[in-house]
C-alpha cells in the first residue's frame, strides 16, 4: 500500500533545502571558490560577505520552486526546472566574487559590479595596520601607485602581517602601524 503521491518528493525537497541550507550557505561557497582559485602561490582565497547573499537566495529560489512545484503539479517539471536553473545561475554568480592574497599579489572581483581588479607587490605604494583600540580590530589598507585604496579586515588573515613584512623587503613599500 502507498500512503504518498509523486507530489510530495517536492515538499520533501523543499523541506531538505531548509534543513540544508545551513550547510549550503556556510560551507559551499569557501568549497567552491577554494577549488577555482586556490594553488599554490595563493595565500589566501577570502570570501565576500555578498557571495553568501548570492547563496542564501539560491537556496530561497530552489525551496520556492519545489513548493511551487508541489502547488502546480501538472506544470511540475517546467517549475522545478525553471527553480533549479535560476538557482544555479545565483551559486555561479556568487562564485565569482573573490579575493586572492598570493605570491604574485592581490587580486579581486565584485562580480557583476565591477571589473576585475589585479595588483603585483610592485604596485603597493605602502600598507598600512589600523588598529582600533577601542574596539581592538585590526585591517589593512593597501595603498596601489594608481592611487587606489583597498581596505581589508585582518580576520582570517592572522599569517599576513609576517608575510607582508618580507614582501616590505624584497618591494620596498612603507609598511606602517596607523594609530
Amino acid at each position: 500500500m502507498k500512503n504518498y503521491e509523486k507530489k510530495h518528493y517536492f515538499v520533501v525537497m523543499a523541506i531538505a533545502t531548509v534543513v540544508l541550507s545551513p550547510i549550503i550557505i556556510g560551507l559551499m561557497p569557501t568549497i567552491i571558490q577554494g577549488i577555482l582559485y586556490d594553488d599554490r602561490t595563493v595565500w589566501l582565497v577570502k570570501t565576500p560577505l555578498r557571495v553568501y547573499t548570492y547563496f542564501s537566495i539560491a537556496c530561497v529560489i530552489f525551496f520556492l520552486g519545489s513548493l511551487a512545484a508541489y502547488f502546480f503539479y501538472s506544470k511540475k517539471i517546467w517549475i522545478a526546472l525553471g527553480g533549479f536553473v535560476l538557482a544555479f545561475v545565483f551559486i555561479v554568480i556568487g562564485s565569482l566574487n573573490y579575493m586572492i592574497i598570493g605570491e604574485d599579489g592581490i587580486a579581486w572581483h565584485d562580480y557583476p559590479v565591477n571589473e576585475e581588479k589585479s595588483y603585483g607587490w610592485q604596485e603597493v605604494e605602502k600598507v598600512l595596520l589600523v588598529i582600533d583600540d577601542e574596539t581592538d580590530e585590526h585591517s589593512y589598507e593597501l595603498y596601489f601607485k594608481d592611487s587606489e585604496m583597498l581596505a581589508l579586515d585582518r580576520k582570517g588573515m592572522e599569517n599576513l602581517n609576517s608575510q607582508l613584512l618580507q614582501l616590505r623587503k624584497i618591494y620596498g613599500f612603507t609598511y606602517t602601524r596607523q594609530e
